[in-house]
């Protein structure tokens, strides 16, 4: 799987920014917004190498208590990878 570099439009504490990371999917790079505490909300994903865009209309503190419930880190991970190949 190739890595591919986003840029995530978010609010950081309620102050917007931007952050860079590299997933191999938009669905990874949503994933790894909810690991970090300073970000209160997501609007969208862009990938660099095609400049495709993603709006996020989703709910950031439901995924996370969501994620939070699952123990199994492979299954997040399979499904993260499989949601990837169905949203990119």
């Amino acid at each position: 799987m190739e890595l591919n570099e986003y840029i995530i439009d978010v609010d950081l504490y309620n102050k917007k920014d931007k952050l860079k990371v590299w997933a191999t999917n938009s669905t990874e790079a949503i994933d790894s917004m909810l690991a970090l505490e300073i970000v209160t909300e997501i609007y969208s994903v862009k990938r660099l190498s095609d400049d495709k865009s993603w709006n996020f209309t989703g709910d950031i503190n439901l995924l996370r208590d969501i994620r939070n419930e699952i123990d199994d880190e492979g299954l997040i991970y399979s499904e993260i990878i499989n949601q990837g190949e169905i949203n990119d």
